[in-house]
């Protein structure tokens, strides 16, 4: 995941009042933009592919910071092994057309993997005019904002036909598929690149513009008796997972009765650049605490009156990261705010005696009422023993993932490969806590000779947790092995698990033996047993799976799996 940081989303007030904001996909559809597939090879064609396996509107895969968009549109980019160009991307008419009497810049939000050039393009009646962007990119696997200039040639008037390529590669040496993220195509009359502005984030081991002042700490008030940093120190983040990876956080040494402590124990800050809550309403506060217990935010001294709120959902987590969010749309609030107040641990009465730590990080300002507790999943499939024994094709197969959090269809959940054993796909928003069920299939089909554990066996389960979300599986795992394999009865292994030597006895006569990782990648390998009872050292192998390969004479080969431990 990528560091979340503090800030008060505040745009130029110009790029609000005249921007034309062309789609921003939030309806899950494309708008007033009727897609056309470029630059893909046969995908071009929506003859032989429908637009869908190239553009889809998905949930998204990073929704904090620059981009809290619900929805955005995915882009499948075929690399030149599927007849991708560099001009691969999209051209749209428009409708309304887009209006260049006024606005001349284009914005664009990316995410995209790697680091390439972009161009965009408009046509109408007043001309035609492909632009790279101004400024390079310069995130990878984080949203950004892309400019695009047009105000040369004279340019004026409405524009009915876009195009947009979102990875101008000259000439195109990729090769696979590359998930591009698109979001939120707007004109407005700001050249600058859309950014988030940062407050504070911690990460530079201050607290920046916010100067912190203890408060409802006894004695610790005092800052004659005791420096700020006796109580609030920026520190390494002791759980560096789920939804808080960021290297620094804010470290609070809450004080207990016995020293003074007060329900309102935290700090209030004089916060320049003031917040500004013209539009922005919710502040969002991640934090990791012990125990679990009200919060209190307040806001002071702007034009409108001060206001203090309680969390808005109840904290659920102990000793994990938790987004916390307050409501700030009452009383007619707006305008600039120069005093903060955070309160992460309101019990009243104050009965804790102790000494408490508790970690703050990422106080984010914006229109966003829900707290970030959803994952991504990653999800890998290795099809190499399939591969193996005939049942899976690279150049004509598929694998698709289907389960109950796409309602049973896979038609939009197909895992993509860098190379031709490994499948993987990235799931978003998915609830942190809950369990998913769900099998992988071949080519979208439920029957049993390509559906993952067929006659009704059970699903394949997964618990989303708050640390990295990565699960990985050898297709139809728990039929393969001994129960599968036609060398049943021929070929004899053991132990199974396996720590040092492996004893083997078959009754054919066998030419080679390889042992293959999870990864289709060959690690040991003996070229003909000269007995049909031997032992093989496997000592010093890691632990993991395993596929032994044994071929026959006659070219045929048996699998079976292999667990080293």
């Amino acid at each position: 995941m990528k560091k979340i940081v503090l800030i008060a989303l505040i745009l130029c007030s110009a790029l609000f009042t005249y921007a034309q904001v062309i789609v921003n996909f939030e309806d899950g559809q494309t708008g007033p933009l009727t897609l056309h597939v470029m630059g893909c090879g046969d995908w071009d064609n929506e003859v032989l592919h429908p637009l869908s396996e190239t553009f889809q509107v998905v949930d998204n895969p990073m929704c904090s910071g620059l981009n809290i968009s619900r929805k955005v549109l995915k882009f499948n980019r075929r690399g030149s092994d599927q007849g991708g160009k560099p001009w691969g991307g999209f051209w749209a008419t428009v409708s309304p057309n887009i209006d260049l009497s006024t606005n001349k810049y284009l914005h664009v939000k990316i995410l995209k993997p790697r680091i390439t050039p972009l161009r965009f393009k408009m046509e109408g009646p007043g001309g035609s005019l492909e632009q790279k962007n101004m400024y390079a990119q310069t995130k990878i696997n984080d949203w950004e904002d892309i400019v695009f200039k047009f105000d040369t040639l004279g340019m004026t008037g409405f524009y009915p036909v876009v195009a947009l390529m979102p990875d101008y590669e000259d000439p195109q040496l990729q090769t696979g598929l590359l998930e591009i993220f698109i979001d939120d195509i707007l004109l407005s009359n700001d050249p600058e690149p859309i950014k988030t502005k940062i407050a504070c984030d911690f990460e530079n081991g201050t607290t920046g513009p916010f100067q912190l002042h203890v408060m409802g700490c006894g004695e610790w008030d005092n800052e004659l008796l005791h420096p700020v940093s006796e109580t609030f120190s920026v520190v390494a983040n002791p759980f560096k997972t789920g939804i808080n990876t960021s290297k620094k956080v804010l470290k609070f040494n809450r004080r207990g009765i016995q020293e003074g402590g007060q329900p309102w124990g935290g700090f209030w800050a004089n916060v320049n650049p003031n917040l500004d809550l013209s539009a922005n309403k919710y502040v969002h506060i991640k934090v990791l605490k012990t125990r679990i217990t009200p919060l209190r935010s307040k806001i002071e001294g702007g034009s409108s009156a001060s206001l203090e709120q309680k969390n808005m959902y109840t904290q659920t987590q102990e000793n994990s990261w938790e987004d916390i969010v307050f409501k700030f749309d009452t009383m007619n609030i707006t305008g600039l705010y120069p005093v903060f107040s955070f309160m992460p641990d309101y019990e009243d009465p104050q009965l804790t005696s102790g000494f408490l730590i508790i970690y703050i990080d990422d106080i984010i300002l914006n229109d966003d009422s829900i707290p970030s507790t959803l994952a991504t999943v990653t999800f890998k499939v290795n099809m190499s023993v399939w591969k193996s024994m005939g049942k899976f094709n690279p150049a004509t197969d598929f694998v698709d993932i289907a389960g109950n959090f796409n309602n049973w269809n896979g038609a939009t959940s197909r895992l993509s490969t860098t190379n031709d054993s490994i499948y993987s796909i990235s799931v978003p928003s998915l609830p942190l806590g809950s369990t998913i069920e769900f099998k992988f299939r071949i080519n979208g089909s439920w029957s049993d000779q390509t559906c993952e554990f067929p006659g009704g066996l059970p699903n394949r389960k997964y618990t989303i947790n708050a640390s990295s979300n990565i699960y990985n599986a050898l297709y139809n795992d728990q039929l393969l092995g001994i129960k599968e394999n036609p060398g049943t009865g021929k070929i004899f292994l053991y132990p199974n698990p396996v720590k040092d030597f492996l004893q083997i006895k078959s009754s054919i006569l066998l030419t080679e033996i390889v042992l293959v990782n999870e990864k289709s990648q060959q690690v040991l390998k003996y070229n003909k047993p000269m007995s049909d009872d031997f032992a093989v050292d496997l000592s010093g192998i890691s632990n993991g799976s395993y596929f032994i390969i044994f071929k026959e004479r006659t070219g045929k080969e048996y699998i079976q799996k292999l667990i080293k431990n």
